[in-house]
């Protein structure tokens, strides 16, 4: 999350995780860190559950799925399928 576009750097973003939990049918923030060497091209830090529940930015990463959730039918079929 953070600013892209032209001029941007991996310094302007962060990284935030999200799982599916199937039991609860729903998503819940985790703690990101573990999967910054894997997207450190496209962000410099990653953010700890705690830094995200509670805060603004809780509100904006959980839209972001939910758009992407009733948009994706992939992602519907695999919500589906579990």
């Amino acid at each position: 999350m953070g600013e892209w576009g032209d001029g941007t750097t991996p310094d302007d973003r962060f990284l935030l995780s999200m799982l599916f939990r199937r039991a609860a049918n729903s998503f819940m923030v985790v703690d990101a860190a573990p999967g910054l060497e894997k997207f450190k091209d496209l962000a410099a830090r990653a953010v700890s559950r705690d830094q995200v529940i509670g805060y603004p930015v809780a509100r904006y990463a959980f839209m972001i799925v939910d758009a992407i959730g009733d948009d994706d039918p992939r992602v519907a079929d695999l919500v589906a399928a579990c």
